[in-house]
């Protein structure tokens, strides 16, 4: 049986390479040929092991966000997460994704990945933001590891209060925003769901 005759150009296509990584890769190198003219080839050697070296330290904890990113993609099911974080959810879909997001821990490595499966599974715009609020400005996991021993448990329990409505205020704009100047589309997933009978 004859292999099939690989196409290099159906390759190239298959590539997730859009305007942006380009824009990236040509302002990369603008500046290390800036970095090489003005500072000397030396210096623009170690601005590239420099970004190297940050590569090789935060690329696990990419792989890993992915990874969680795919796994909550596969788990979350349309038919549940809809009606608990849709828009007609409500006000419930809100706090609900306020306690997600404040429960969630790690950095953006994880919470993004995972955001962005549950708002392909169904989640409104309301509930993301909601999410995302309350991961940045709540995030239990910081405040029982820095906040409460650095600042101690007053200041950590007065700031969390001051701050526990901002996800909900952010997830009730967020809506109307989306309800009115702008329109949110939502992106396809890359898992269809099957149709009845198909």
């Amino acid at each position: 049986m004859a292999l099939p005759t690989p196409n290099p150009r159906s390759f190239l296509k298959s590539l997730p390479i859009d305007g942006t990584v380009v824009f990236f890769v040509c302002l990369a190198a603008v500046a290390i040929t800036a970095v090489a003219v003005t500072k000397g080839p030396d210096r623009a050697l170690a601005a590239v092991g420099s970004g190297l070296w940050l590569l090789a330290t935060i690329a696990p904890m990419i792989v890993l966000g992915l990874f969680l990113g795919g796994l909550a993609r596969e788990l979350a099911d349309p038919a549940k997460v809809a009606p608990q974080l849709g828009a007609a959810s409500g006000l419930y879909g809100l706090v609900l994704a306020t306690g997600l997001g404040a429960v969630t821990p790690g950095g953006p490595f994880a919470a993004f990945p995972i955001v962005y499966a549950l708002f392909l599974a169904g989640a409104d715009i309301g509930a993301v933001v909601a999410y995302l609020t309350a991961w940045s400005v709540l995030a239990l996991h910081r405040v029982i590891v820095w906040e409460i021993p650095i600042l101690g448990g007053e200041i950590a329990l007065v700031r969390v209060l001051a701050s526990l409505p901002m996800p909900i205020l952010a997830g009730l704009i967020a809506r109307a925003i989306a309800h009115g100047p702008l329109e949110i589309v939502r992106p396809v997933a890359a898992r269809k769901l099957k149709e009845p009978g198909s």
